[in-house]
C-alpha cells in the first residue's frame, strides 16, 4: 500500500477507495493523531488517535454532526443505523452495540481469525509462483470474518432481548406481588 502524500481531490478518492481504502487516505493520517486539509471549499478531518476518537464519537458527537455526504452515501444502503443515525436514536444503537467491542469479548474472534489466517497463508504456499492479489483474498477473509461476527452478534441480541424481557417480567411480577 502507498498512501499519498496530501488529500486526493474527491474523484481520484473515490477510485481509489473502490480499489483499496487504506490507499485511498493521505500518508500524515497514519502518522499523526489528527490531521485537518482544507480544501477551499470544506475542512476535512482524519482523527486517528483513540482517546480523541473517543471524545469524538462518545463526547462529543453532538458537535461532530454527519455531513450530508455521509447521509446521502450511507443512508441508502444502511438506512437508519449506527453510522447514519443522530441523537437519541444513536445513543441507543451505540450502547446496545458497545457490548460487543469489549476487548474480552473480541478477543474470542481472534483464534477464528489467526486460524483464517494462517489457511490462507498455506494456500498461497501450495500454489503456483507468481503474483498474489492480497486483496482479493482479503475480502474474502473480510466476508468470513463478517459472517461470524454478524452471526455472534445475533447471539448477543438475542440474549440482551431475552434478558430484557425476563428482568421486565420479573417487575412484573414484583409489582403484582
Amino acid at each position: 500500500m502507498v498512501a499519498p502524500p496530501r488529500p486526493l481531490p474527491l474523484r481520484r478518492f473515490l477510485l481509489t477507495f473502490v480499489r483499496n481504502p487504506l490507499s485511498s487516505l493521505p500518508r500524515p493520517v497514519y502518522e499523526e493523531p489528527i490531521v485537518v486539509h482544507d480544501n477551499g471549499h470544506n475542512v476535512i478531518a482524519w482523527v486517528t488517535d483513540p482517546a480523541l476518537v473517543e471524545q469524538v464519537l462518545l463526547h462529543g458527537n453532538a458537535q461532530f454532526p454527519k455531513t450530508q455526504l455521509e447521509k446521502r452515501v450511507f443512508a441508502h444502503t444502511l438506512g437508519e443505523g449506527i453510522l447514519t443515525s443522530e441523537g437519541a436514536s444513536w445513543r441507543w444503537q451505540r450502547r446496545t452495540a458497545a457490548p460487543l467491542f469489549r476487548p474480552a469479548d473480541l478477543s474470542g474472534l481472534v483464534p477464528i481469525m489467526t486460524k483464517t489466517a494462517e489457511d490462507q497463508v498455506a494456500r498461497w504456499r501450495t500454489s503456483d509462483a507468481g503474483t498474489v492479489h492480497a486483496i482479493a483474498y482479503a475480502n474474502g477473509w473480510a466476508l468470513a470474518w463478517w459472517g461470524l461476527a454478524l452471526y455472534w452478534l445475533a447471539g448477543v441480541l438475542y440474549l440482551q432481548q431475552f434478558f430484557g424481557v425476563v428482568r421486565a417480567r420479573r417487575a412484573d411480577l414484583k409489582a403484582a406481588a
